[in-house]
């Protein structure tokens, strides 16, 4: 990104590709992170990265360093940088990358999405060693925190048709209270548990209330499990 041509913005001024990413940073500082409903941690609003291993630097921790700078000089707060990572990539791959960009916490994007069907028969106890590998890898090579993700289930069938490599996880009240129970078994310091969906209907994943009297409708039960879980 270093090496990239400067390029034009809509004012017509010319900018280095680091210097847009700020410019972004800053941007969203400004509109979100004054907001009372917008997720902070100890006063530090959260900011998740997707795909961070796409981030191309040459010093991923001057890059990530020059993005606090300028969140904290436009709204006088330090932001919490999770760094989402692929599911059941193991964190090793991404030490010039997000690790030593020194992020706060990784997570993973859900573990259902993924297309090894031997997995599959071993939910959720692959999940657990899966977390278990990458929460003590990241915090004894970089001291950084682990984020656990869970969902209800998951089905690329219902978005794409010919998604055949993927299996399909039904919704099942007790797989999900024990994913739950995995996920406390691995929360970090921050202690937080990202919930994939609340209503991502194209995959599934959703715990939006549904009739219980239609269809497969379900009623609050996920949302009463997720209570019941985590004392909300």
């Amino acid at each position: 990104i270093e090496d990239m041509p400067d390029e034009t913005i809509s004012t017509g001024e010319k900018m280095s590709r680091t210097d847009i990413m700020c410019k972004a940073f800053e941007q969203i500082a400004v509109n979100y992170f004054g907001d009372d409903n917008y997720y902070h941690i100890n006063g530090r609003p959260l900011v998740v990265i997707f795909n961070p291993h796409k981030i191309y630097t040459k010093d991923s921790k001057a890059l990530y360093d020059k993005l606090r700078t300028a969140v904290r000089e436009s709204c006088g707060k330090e932001i919490f940088i999770v760094a989402q990572q692929d599911a059941w990539a193991p964190t090793g791959r991404f030490e010039v990358f997000h690790c030593a960009g020194k992020v706060d916490a990784i997570t993973t994007k859900s573990m259902y999405d993924q297309g090894n069907f031997n997995r599959a028969y071993m939910y959720p106890q692959m999940i657990d060693q899966n977390w278990k590998y990458n929460q003590e890898f990241a915090a004894s090579h970089f001291q950084i925190d682990f984020i656990p993700t869970i969902s209800p289930s998951r089905n690329a069938y219902i978005n794409m048709g010919n998604q055949y490599n993927q299996p399909i996880v039904d919704k099942n009240p007790d797989t999900f209270r024990t994913m739950c129970n995995v996920a406390k078994r691995h929360l970090g310091g921050t202690r937080i548990v990202f919930l994939e969906s609340f209503n991502d209907w194209a995959y599934y994943s959703a715990i939006e209330p549904t009739d219980p009297e239609y269809g497969n409708g379900y009623g609050m039960t996920y949302l009463d499990i997720l209570r019941e879980q985590f004392k909300l």
